[in-house]
């Protein structure tokens, strides 16, 4: 297991907690929502953790990575290897579930009596988006050990300066 992948795992089993403290607090208990915004945090750290490594092995090329090998070349500009981290679903995931989680912490900061089942709601798509970078995320190993020397690279359909912004912007959207 990589490091990337430990992260992901840490996102997910918090989110978990989270949903259900999150439902224990909308459900009138009140013991469950200081543990939920504990288990939210620790999702955040991790998606943010998991997100800072996927850039980190980017950068430094580490093609031992299927993703790295996928979507970015030793050839390419450096802003096209920062858009390489939503060139393919896996990465395009783990960014959703960054920016979702990132504004799901400004949404905990409103005193409202129906905020603990906003941040439910809020979460449910956030412990699909973190199952799924569990299971198929972008820090699989090569199988087998065949490192390649370079990586395929960005598709070229991709390779537009607007790349570089379009998701994330779109992705706020969505969150």
């Amino acid at each position: 297991m990589s490091l990337g992948q430990l992260f992901c795992w840490i996102a997910f089993l918090s989110s978990l907690v989270a949903g259900l403290a999150f439902m224990a607090a909308a459900g009138g208990r009140s013991d469950g929502w200081r543990p939920a915004r504990i288990a939210y945090r620790i999702q955040w750290l991790g998606l943010f953790a998991a997100t800072a490594f996927l850039w980190r092995i980017l950068f430094t090329h580490q093609f031992r990575y299927e993703y790295v090998a996928s979507y970015s070349s030793l050839s390419m500009p450096a802003h096209y290897v920062f858009a390489a981290f939503w060139g393919g679903q896996e990465g395009t995931f783990l960014l959703w579930a960054l920016i979702t989680c990132t504004l799901g912490l400004v949404l905990m900061r409103f005193r409202h009596s129906l905020t603990a089942a906003a941040m439910f709601f809020l979460n449910v798509p956030l412990v699909m988006l973190n199952l799924v970078t569990v299971m198929r995320g972008p820090f699989l190993l090569i199988p087998g050990g065949r490192v390649p020397y370079d990586g395929q690279g960005l598709n070229p359909l991709l390779q537009d300066p607007w790349m570089t912004i379009h998701p994330p912007v779109l992705f706020t959207g969505f969150s």
